[in-house]
This record gives C-alpha cells, structure tokens and sequence, in this order.
C-alpha cells in the first residue's frame, strides 16, 4: 500500500481519468476525499447530511445534492481500491451502501413530497403503507461493482387508498408514480451527472409489467407465471431500501417459488439451458475478453453458487444468502463443495472482481475486457500486484481455467453408459429402433429372462398418459435415463425384476421432473435405485407412494452408521424449522417426510449394508418416540389456549408406549401401541380432545402418506374402556381387574412423553403390579392356555415356519421374557428397568434364573429372527420361512426353553 499522500494522488490521477476530472470539477471534494480516505469514525449517513443541509426546497436541489456527494464518494472508493487501502470485499461493500442510501434518501424525500400532493396511502385497515425496494443482482448480494447498474424490483404491502380529501389516489397510482420519480431522480443525467442507472427488467412481467405491484400480486405472478429464471434471479434478492421489515416478509412468501423442500436437481437443467444461451450471445458479441460474461469470467462463478443454492437452498436455510462469497463459505462448510473447490472460486472471484473495478474506476463506464493499449495494460497489471505484463495475463488466465473447470464439471453431462460400457443396445431399445427380434435378443444375452415382458412394460409407460404428458425436457431426462437402467439392471440378481421395479418408480415420479432431473445428473444415484429396488419389492413400493424420500438417495452412499438419538432429534428440528406455527398441514407434511426418509435409510442399512437388526430396531423406535413428542407438543399448544389444564406448568396427559415401542424393537410393519392417562380426579372434555388430536395426527392420510397405524386396545377395558383413563383408574383396573396377559404387556410397558409428574406415578404402579407374587403353576398354565390359541390361528403350511407367530418363534422368545419378569420381579425389582425382550433375557442369565448360556443362545435366535422378520417384510417374503435343519435346531432350542410349553 502507498503512503505518501502526493504519491497517492499522482497515482490514482495518472490512472483514473474519473477521478482527475471530478476533482478539476469539483475542487473541495479532495480535501474532503483526504479526511475520510480511511476514517471509519464517520458514518457514511454524516457526510451525506453536509450535502442535504439546508433541506433542499425542490427535486432539483435534492439531485444536484446527491450528485455532488455521489462524486465525492466515488472518488473515495476509488481513490482506496486503487492504492488497496481497502480490499476488494470492502470496496464492493462500500459502492452497495452507497447505493442503499442514495436509493433510501430519494425514497424518504420523494415520499414527503407526494404525500403532500396526494395524502397517505393506507390499506383497507387504515394502516400506512410504504414503498418497498429489493435489490437484485450484484445489489442484492452486497457486491456491488463500481460502474453497475442497480438491479431494482419495487412493491408495496396492499391495495388501498390515500387519505387526500380532495383528490386521492389509488395505492398502485401513488406508488407507480413515486417509483417511476424515484427512478428518474436517481438516473437522469444532469450537468453533474447521474447517480445509478436503474433497471427494472427483473421485475414481474419485465419491460410489459406495472412498475410497481402489490405483495398479493407479487405472489400470485410468481405462483401463476413465474419462470425458473425468475427463481435463479431471486436467489440475490435482499430488501435494500423502503419498508425493510415487511420486504423480509414479502421475501418469505416468495420462498416457496424460489427454494424447494426437496434437493432440486431440475435446476442444473434450468441454468445449462441458461447458460446455452448466454453463451450463444457471448459468441455472437465476441465476449472471449469478458471478465463477467466470458469462459471462467465472474457469472460463471455466480452460476455455479446459484446452482446448489437453488438446489439444496429449500433444505438448507443457510444456503440462502444473497452473497456469493458467504455462500461459497457455506457450501463447503455444509460439505456440498471441497474446500478446495471452494478456496480456489473465492480467489478467482475476489481476482476477477478487483480487475473488474479498476478497468471501470479508469473513466467511469461499464467496461468489463482488458484495454487493449500496452501503457493501459501494463499499469493495471502493475495495480494488480503483478511484476509484468505477461505474469499478470498468466495469473489471471489461471484464475478463469480455475472457474472454467469448476464451472464445466458441473454444467457437463455425461451420456456414455457406466462402468466403461461402449455398447448401444439400451439406447437402441428404447427408442426403439430395433425390432422386436433383435431387442429381445440383446436382453436375453444380458440376463433378462423375459425379454418380452421388458418390452411390454417399456412400450406400455411409453404409451401411456403420464409419459406422454411429460414436458420435453422431462423426455430427454428420461432418454438419459433408461437406458441407464437397462445396464445397470444386468448386475442385479434378477435383472428383469430390478428393472420393472425401478421403472415402477420412474413412473411414478415423472411428473415430477426435478427427481428425472436427480437421475439423470447423478448416474451413481441410479445405480443406488436399482441396487435397493433390485433387493426389495418394499423399496420400489414405498418409494412410489412416498417419492419425496428419493432425496435420501443422493446421499445413501455417505450413510454408514446408525443414526444416534440426538442426530434422529436433531434432524426433526432441522425439519421443522421452516414450519409456521399454526399451519397444521406443513407440520404434518413435515413430519411424514421426516419418518419416510428415516424408514428408507435404515431400510437401506438393513438390507445393504447389514447393520444389527437391534439397533436399526432402536433407531426406528427413536423416530417414532420423536414424533410422538412433537405431535404432543403441538397438540398442547393448539388446545392450551382454549382449554386451561395446565398443572405445575405441564399438561397432566401421559402417553404410554406399549409392545414394541415399550421395548424399543419397533420394526418396520409395527403399529403404535398407545394408552393414555390423565392426572385429574375427574374426567374433562380437554383430555379426549387432546387424545382424539393426537391420533388424527398420527393416522391421518394426507397426500404425504399416514406416519403410524395406532392401536389403543391395550387400555383398560380395551375397545370397551374410555379413550384416556385417570392415574387412579388406571390404577385401580391393573390391581382389581386386569389379566394376567395385562400384566404380561406391561413388562414392555413406559412412558414415552407427557407430564414428568405422571410419568413416576405410572412407574410406581407398574413396580407395585409386577412385583406382586406369583405362584409359577398358575402363571405357566396362563402363558399356556393364552399360547395355544394364539397359535391356533397361526397358518401351517408344510415346509414352511412362520417365524414370527409360530410354535417357537419370535413371540415364544417374547413370552420367555416376560413370564420370567413376572415371576422373578419380586425377588429382582431391578428387572423392571428393562422393558426390550434382548436386555430382559441378559438380565436373567447374569443372575442365573435361566443358564448363561441359555440366555445367550436366546438372544442370537431372537435377533435373528427378527432380522429375518424385518428383511421378509422389506421383501416379498413375509415372516414365512422355508424349514431347514438350522431353523429347526433354533426352534427346537426355544421350545426347550419356554417353561410354558408342553413337552408331550
């Protein structure tokens, strides 16, 4: 950095033609320009305010003011990027204030101004309205350069009138015409020159549109007409000047339009097709030289954030930053770029940035290429730090290879088959360019079976409504992808099978293209859709009536752990954040897309990557306990203003988990087992309110599916019983009138959420039940007796076991359990602490009420059966297994061991 103040200046007029003709014009500017060159005790607001005092009198007096401070300022700017007294983060931050407060200024004199002619304008309430200003573009991201245009789009909150007596005006006419001065005012050029050029063509409708338009007109363009580009443009969107707080508010309603819940790959189509024509003009306007709009030039970079902006930006709020340096920062942060990627765009951007300015800073034009004079040349290389000509054209040929390659590897696509494969034979069948014959020739040489099957279901999707009502670019997606499939599907096990399903699935989400679009830009996504649907009839199914957790496999590949409690809460917030309080249907959408996504993964952890059927079990049951939470709060707080319940600062309601949400082996086809407890002596309307809430929440079928399937028959009475018992009913009906099989379901009993009050009261009471003495004849016969007519519904088939249900089959290891919890609780209370059929059986081996061994032995045999269990349902298998020597001896080995059983 220079320090020689003469220095200085002969430098920075030697070099800038702008800044030696303003301050031959205006002289006093220099010495105001030395004061303030690096002070930062001076609001940019004070120094404005010595041009504005005294208030000018007229419009023209306000422009020849803001003029005069515009040139001062400019030379400022300039003066400390020249001599980098300021960085390039600083200078494009100080030409965005700025313009902020030129544009504010003119808004609040311009107000006055009309307000005077025309009275107030006020919506349908009475409530003034104000103008509201976005900035786009480089504006909107606080990255303004020093010779743009300022990017505006302006609206204000709702129609109405002004309050003049004599002559009001609509809202729309008070604003249109405030606008349109506000743009003169800042544009016309005078004898002083101007201050921005405005553009306006962003806004909805462009060059055709109104000027101005309400939030509700506002919404309802974007809704009904909006463009992708419009939603790439909006990305930068940030409210500069104007009524600020309700812009945030207009900014929110937008979001729908602009960021998607789901990961939107469509976009990348969007901006390549974006891109297609940029740079069709950039060839016919020879735009080689370009720093902003050539090859590795400045929109490269911004096209490259913008695109995982708009693509992960809906599940990801942090993404949403009109900055593209803040957002750089994020992307690698949220590991969705390599920090190297990221480190080398930022450098290359803040280069192409600063060379940008100084080439503008020369004379004051929106010059974006290199002069062509050698003097011209060598200085600006000089400024940029470089020793000579050819080093500094060197560098900066390196920074844009640098964004070319990134830029490229992103916006490319290939369409060459995986894994090396040359061949045409899917390209060939799908479009159908060979005949029958020969199609079903080069299937059956590449494993399908039923060649003729593969070509009907082809023909048939090809023929029906949903393809041919898919838009064009949604076709071209599809010609990527299903020869794709076609291949991947020959290193399935059933290659035929793997290939319906996955076209099942394109099926069903063709409409919606943004998911072909994920397909078709992600070829190792694919190959994880055809794995997983290859080996499940489940997945294909689920993912079909559930095409919202086709997110989930992008990032399959980074799944390899289980996730833990606090990762399973920590994405339900994560996927509530966004949820407004009131809006009972995104809640809801919310946490269905939030359990389907959690069931896929761990579907995929099961049945790909062989994870412990337990603790994909705990997992599972983690999700459906977070659920539960969450759906009780928010019944709480819908009802709690209406009903005053509350005691000792919680609602006196306690939900119960019982089977297998009470032992934490909630598997993928289990129902809820619920019951419900108040704390009030006497029953109020509030509780069945709160409960019927609760359970509408959780069965309701909305498009996005039901969350669980809820079965209440394990309270008191059963069907026959109120929906919500007393403590001290419930009490009453475990000590006086409950079946043994009662107590039996409460060894899986606890309490999931609710009142922390109730919750020991229910633990005490359990214990009381439990630990009561009984005498082990009896309780054999009942386990018996209860035993034998559950398996006289059970299907017997020869040759085959119904693991689950069958004589010495899961639910025999789940009764050994809990007839030994029943008669040994009273000499080990201690086993009450434990409610999952696994932890009750080790509890009984260590303390030698069963062998060690037996135990052991106990817990291999159920953990593989319900691994077996959880992989027949995610087939087409069920819990009907074939008969084999291994599954006899562990057959055998329960029946042994359950005390209950005859041995005749």
């Amino acid at each position: 950095m220079i320090t020689n103040a003469s220095s200085e200046q002969e430098l920075v007029v030697e070099y800038s033609q702008f800044i030696k003709r303003t301050l031959a014009r205006y002289p006093h500017i220099k010495e105001r320009v030395l004061e303030f060159l690096d002070s930062k005790d001076t609001p940019l607001e004070d120094r404005l305010s010595v041009y504005l005092e005294p208030t000018p009198s007229t419009i023209d007096q306000f422009m020849k003011a803001i003029r005069l401070f515009r040139a001062e300022e400019m030379v400022r700017i300039a003066w400390r990027d020249i001599t980098q007294r300021a960085d390039t983060r600083e200078t494009l931050l100080d030409l965005t204030s700025l313009a902020e407060l030129l544009l504010q200024r003119s808004i609040s004199f311009l107000r006055e101004v009309f307000e005077g002619r025309f009275g107030t304008p006020r919506d349908a309430h009475g409530t003034p309205q104000g103008l509201l200003v976005l900035g786009m573009g480089k504006l909107g991201g606080r990255e303004l350069n020093f010779s743009s245009d300022i990017d505006l789009i302006f609206s204000y909150p709702a129609q109405g009138r002004t309050d003049h007596p004599q002559r009001p005006l609509t809202n729309q006419e008070f604003f249109e015409r405030l606008t349109r001065e506000v743009i003169r005012v800042l544009s016309t050029l005078t004898e002083d020159g101007f201050c921005f050029r405005v553009d306006t063509r962003l806004r909805p409708f462009g060059d055709s549109g109104p000027i101005c338009m309400d939030f509700d007109q506002m919404e309802d363009y974007y809704e009904i007409h909006g463009r992708e580009w419009e939603r790439y443009a909006l990305v930068k969107a940030r409210p500069v000047a104007g009524e600020k707080g309700a812009g945030a508010l207009l900014l929110e309603r937008l979001r729908p339009f602009v960021y998607r819940r789901y990961l939107d790959f469509g976009a990348i189509e969007t901006l390549r097709e974006m891109k297609a024509l940029i740079e069709k003009e950039a060839q016919k306007r020879s735009y080689k030289d370009n720093l902003k709009l050539g090859p590795g030039g400045i929109r490269e970079v911004e096209f490259i954030v913008q695109a995982f902006q708009l693509i992960h930006g809906g599940r990801l709020p942090p993404l949403t930053t009109p900055s593209t340096l803040e957002a750089l920062d994020r992307l690698a942060e949220h590991q969705i770029l390599p920090k190297g990627t990221v480190e080398g765009l930022k450098d290359a951007y803040l280069f192409l940035r600063r060379l940008e300015n100084l080439i503008q800073e020369k004379d004051d034009r929106q010059v974006h290429s290199l002069p062509h004079d050698p003097l011209d040349l060598q200085r600006l290389s000089s400024l940029m730090g470089a020793p000579s000509t050819n080093t500094f054209l060197s560098t900066l040929a390196s920074k844009r290879d640098c964004v070319r390659r990134h830029f490229e590897a992103l916006f490319s696509r290939e369409d060459q088959d995986l894994e090396g494969h040359e061949t045409d034979w899917p390209r060939l069948i799908w479009g159908e360019v060979l005949d029958d014959e020969g199609a079903a020739t080069q299937l059956r040489e590449h494993g399908f079976n039923e060649p003729q099957l593969i070509l009907k279901r082809i023909r048939s999707y090809k023929n029906s409504s949903n393809f041919r009502g898919l838009s064009d670019r949604s076709k071209r997606f599809l010609d990527i992808i299903v020869p794709r499939l076609l291949m991947l599907s020959t290193t399935a096990q059933d290659p035929g099978q793997a290939f319906a399903r996955a076209l099942d699935v394109l099926a069903a989400i063709g409409k919606r293209g943004f998911y072909l679009a994920l397909l078709a830009e992600n070829p190792k996504v694919l190959e994880n859709l055809v794995e997983f649907v290859g080996s499940s009839h489940w997945v294909s199914t689920y993912l079909c009536r559930h095409p919202g957790v086709m997110d989930s496999l992008i990032t399959l590949e980074a799944i390899s752990e289980v996730p833990t409690s606090v990762e399973i809460e920590g994405a339900l917030k994560a996927s509530l954040q966004h949820v407004s309080p009131g809006d009972t249907e995104a809640f809801l959408d919310a946490l269905r897309h939030f359990k389907h996504t959690h069931t896929f993964e761990l579907a995929y952890l099961l049945m790909e990557k062989d994870k412990d059927v337990l603790e994909i079990t705990r997992a599972y049951t983690q999700v459906a306990e977070s659920v539960l939470r969450t759906v009780f709060d928010e019944a709480c707080d819908a009802l709690g203003k209406r009903y005053k319940l509350k005691m000792d600062g919680e609602w006196p309601f306690l939900i119960l988990g019982y089977g297998k949400l009470g032992s934490r082996e909630l598997t993928f086809s289990s129902d809820l087992d619920l019951v419900f407890i108040h704390g009030k002596k006497t029953h109020d309307i509030s509780f069945t309110r709160l409960g019927q809430r609760i359970i509408h929440s959780l069965t309701a079928l909305t498009p996005a599916g039901r969350l669980f399937e809820v079965d209440m028959r394990l309270r008191p009475d059963g069907d026959q019983g109120v929906l919500i018992s007393s403590i001290s009913a419930y009490r009453e009906y475990q000590l006086n009138q409950a079946w043994t099989w009662e107590h039996q379901a409460l060894v899986r009993a606890r309490p999931i959420c609710g009142s922390h009050h109730l919750a020991k009261e229910f633990t005490a009471i359990r214990r009381e039940i439990l630990i009561r003495g009984r005498e082990e004849d009896r309780l054999k016969r009942e386990f018996s007796s209860m035993r034998a007519k559950m398996l006289g519904a059970v299907t017997k088939k020869e040759g085959i076991f119904d693991i689950k249900h069958g004589l010495g089959g899961l639910t025999d290891i789940e009764f050994i359990a809990q007839f030994y919890a029943l008669l040994y609780a009273r000499n080990y209370p201690e086993i009450l602490k434990e409610t999952a059929t696994a932890s009750i059986l080790k509890f009984l081996g260590l303390h030698g009420i069963i062998g060690p061994e037996v135990s052991e032995r106990l817990v291999q045999i159920f953990t593989h059966y319900l691994k077996e269990i959880e992989t027949g349902f995610l087939t087409t298998r069920g819990h009907m297994v074939p008969t084999s020597d291994p599954i006899d001896e562990m057959r055998n080995f329960v029946i042994e061991a359950a005390p209950y059983l005859s041995r005749d």
